[in-house]
């Protein structure tokens, strides 16, 4: 079962210590990629796909992992492979 970034089924509520999405984040190196981390959010994704270095830093966010497109491709790759 896929998930898309709309799916109500999951949440990626801020942890302890990051703002509300009213509020301003200020998560990430480069204030401008906190958007994406708060859109994220609000989006209820699964997962932020980037090239950005600042965002790849991360790693994850929010329990959201933050990969690079070689590395959503290759995950893309192994779902339903046993």
């Amino acid at each position: 079962h896929r998930r898309h970034a709309g799916s109500p089924d999951r949440a990626h509520p801020p942890s302890a210590g990051q703002e509300g999405l009213g509020d301003t984040l200020s998560v990430c190196r480069d204030p401008d990629d906190d958007e994406v981390l708060a859109l994220a959010i609000a989006a209820q994704a699964d997962l932020i796909v980037s090239g950005d270095n600042d965002l790849l830093a991360l790693q994850q966010f929010s329990g959201i992992p933050i990969l690079s497109p070689a590395q959503a491709v290759a995950l893309v790759g192994t779902i339903g492979k046993t």
